[in-house]
């Protein structure tokens, strides 16, 4: 990974870290003489496969478990041998040691992280990391290039060392400067930082709890749930609640007092922009610039907003640490576990990067002005005029083998061209 740029991706919010970029070769598209993007991908809950690291057999049932068989997910086993199953899913809830009859461990590789259960019907409905992987292929990213460091979720940080030396292996436990699990984290002192996360959903913040009479670890029930929702906190049962919400809800799984955290890593004064999340002309972009921002105060836009329209805002500093960069962004809409196979999420990254890289780049940040399409993915039929949309830039071009007319909609130009808009 040295000489290149690299990302971080995590799951439970998009982290991305990106060193300094050296200089390369003009043009729009990749060629062997300018930077590598090169990637390093940290899955989130339940995203990495689990496969069987013993021997097990099930009795009344032919689905045995042998060593390197699929445990998480094999939904075939699941449903027809699930006391087996289970005995090779669940740790002891005192230790989190394995069954004794049975214990799984965690994939290895891109495979790992791509399809938990592949198959024809199961491959698509698992699917967490694969169109990110797309995405990376389709843009010319060389294989080796991107990294996987799957781990068994079902571990505690604490064991996740203890166990398989993690962290240890990532070398950010101890002894890297970069990230420290045990504290709150400070601004890496790396270049670019770029924290992205969804908003907006109906997210857990909270439980009522009552003794249940039955013996540790059972000795508790939860009587009701507190959920947070555009900016108000709700029972289960639907009664507003008292409390601190936030300025709006989270992610669907992380409250966005969490999510919203890495704005502490903003200076004191931020460019706000709000625009549509679809491919726009520029007309619903709103910009705030040199905004305010108080040292472990959240930062709020007076932005409207229209309730049809899913929107990313995008909250950047370039000025307050000479040389470096902070960006948080907010998706309208985004669920904690799909947000790795949004294509809009995509787009951004991949722009983003493009530009950090480009030896002609005019500013900072890419531009938010407008949003085209970038590949013949994005491009579409529009029933209402009988044409394709974008006409700037799609076609209508007919291939053997289409079979509905937005596809056979594609882009005049290259993307290399196309990314031209955006230096």
């Amino acid at each position: 990974m040295r000489g290149g740029h690299v990302m971080i991706l995590a799951a439970s919010f998009l982290l991305l870290l990106t060193p300094a970029a050296h200089g390369g070769g003009g043009g729009g598209g990749f060629t062997e003489g300018q930077d590598r993007l090169s990637g390093i991908i940290i899955p989130g809950f339940a995203s990495t496969q689990l496969r069987a690291w013993s021997i097990l057999d099930c009795p009344y049932s032919p689905l045995d478990f042998n060593p390197l068989d699929l445990v998480w997910l094999d939904t075939t086993k699941l449903l027809s041998a699930v006391n087996c199953w289970l005995k090779c899913m669940l740790l002891d809830p005192y230790n989190q040691t394995d069954h004794p009859d049975c214990k799984s461990r965690p994939d290895s590789g891109l495979s790992a992280i791509t399809e938990l259960d592949p198959g024809y019907i199961t491959g698509p409905l698992s699917s967490v990391w694969k169109e990110w992987v797309k995405w990376c292929i389709e843009f010319g990213i060389e294989a080796n290039a991107i990294i996987a460091v799957p781990y068994d979720w079902r571990l505690p940080p604490s064991k996740l060392e203890e166990r398989d030396l993690y962290f240890h292996k990532l070398k950010s436990y101890h002894r890297d400067p970069v990230l420290n699990p045990l504290t709150p984290w400070d601004r890496p002192p790396l270049k670019n930082i770029f924290c992205i996360y969804g908003v907006d959903l109906k997210t857990e913040v909270g439980y009522y709890f009552a003794p249940s009479g039955k013996p540790y670890p059972d000795n508790w029930i939860i009587t009701d749930v507190i959920y947070e929702l555009e900016g108000s906190l709700y029972s289960r049962s639907g009664n507003l609640v008292e409390g601190n919400p936030g300025a709006t809800s989270g992610d669907e799984t992380v409250p966005y007092h969490s999510l919203s955290w890495c704005k502490n890593w903003l200076g004191s004064k931020v460019n706000i922009t709000r625009a549509p999340q679809s491919e726009h002309d520029g007309s619903d972009v709103q910009v705030q610039l040199n905004v305010e921002h108080q040292p472990e105060m959240d930062v709020i836009p007076n932005m409207t907003r229209s309730p049809r329209v899913k929107y990313i805002t995008y909250y950047e500093d370039s000025g307050s640490l000479p040389g470096k960069r902070t960006a948080v962004w907010e998706l309208d809409k985004a669920n904690h576990r799909n947000i790795v196979r949004s294509s809009v999420l995509m787009r951004e990254l991949w722009l983003e990067m493009w530009h950090d890289i480009h030896p002609d780049k005019k500013s900072n940040f890419v531009t938010k002005a407008t949003r085209g399409p970038l590949r013949d993915e994005d491009c579409y039929w529009d029933y209402g005029k009988a044409r394709c949309a974008w006409p700037e830039h799609c076609e209508y071009r007919y291939l053997f083998g289409d079979v509905h007319l937005g596809q056979s909609c594609r882009l005049k130009n290259s993307s290399a061209d196309l990314l031209l808009h955006y230096v």
